[in-house]
This record gives structure tokens, sequence and C-alpha cells, in this order.
């Protein structure tokens, strides 16, 4: 299984909640936001999940996020 760790700038609830429903939608991903992380750090695991569609979903509303490791 492949881990994905990002650094975003997800800072509250409300954000979590704007891309909670699309990255729910991802086929086989499990995330998590971890908000009391100095770099909310989001945590993403599957088989076949792409950093990319994961940056680009975030991005799409408005927030940065960052590939920070891969496992």
């Amino acid at each position: 299984m492949k881990q994905l760790i990002f650094k975003t700038s997800l800072h509250c609830a409300n954000c979590k909640s704007k891309v909670q429903d699309e990255l729910d939608a991802i086929p086989q991903l499990n995330w998590r936001l971890d908000l009391a992380d100095a770099d909310k750090k989001l945590y993403a695991e599957g088989e076949d999940i792409e950093a990319e569609k994961i940056i680009e979903l975030v991005e799409s509303y408005g927030f940065d996020i960052e590939l920070i490791d891969e496992k």
C-alpha cells in the first residue's frame, strides 16, 4: 500500500469540509487531515493513488498543497 503525506493550507474543519466529499469519492483512498499539526498534514493511503490527482483537487478549492513524503 502506498502512503502519501502532504503539507496543506487547510487550517480548520470548514476547510476540510470543502474537499471532503471529493476526497471520499476517490476509489480505494483512505485519508485523514491532521489539523493539530503545524503543517496541517494530509495523509493519503491506497493501492493506486496518484499525488497529482489529490493536489489538483485540493488546489481547485484555492488551498495550497505540497507532497512532502511518499512511502
